[in-house]
């Protein structure tokens, strides 16, 4: 036999996955068999099913809201979708800016 069936015990939760019921809700089943919310289970490599989607990244903090939420930002910064200006990829990356984006630098010439 493997070790994880007589190596492995878990204080916490039911067993899940194929080895028992679901877990509860909120908690990530992982490929140990057990539930729970840290990245022992939850991470990509970890959970094996009822797998928590990634958090969506905080607001940054600083100018002014943007976008639709508020005034439009000073010069030279983007417009993210979160509603926050910057000059970082964050702000400014096609897939993060809605607004005042800057255009990517034309290739130096030959």
């Amino acid at each position: 036999e493997n070790c994880v069936s007589q190596c492995l015990t878990s204080p916490g939760p039911p067993n899940c996955g194929n080895r028992g019921a679901p877990c509860p809700d909120g908690m990530c089943c992982s490929i140990w068999g057990y539930c729970g919310t840290s990245d022992a289970y939850c991470a990509p490599g970890n959970c094996v099913s009822q797998c928590l989607p990634p958090s969506p990244l905080p607001p940054a903090p600083g100018p002014p809201n943007c976008g639709n939420r508020g005034a439009p930002c000073p010069d030279g910064m983007c417009c993210s979708k979160w509603g926050y200006c910057g000059t970082s990829d964050a702000y400014c990356a096609p897939d993060n800016c809605v607004s005042q984006c800057l255009e990517p630098s034309p290739p130096p010439p030959p």
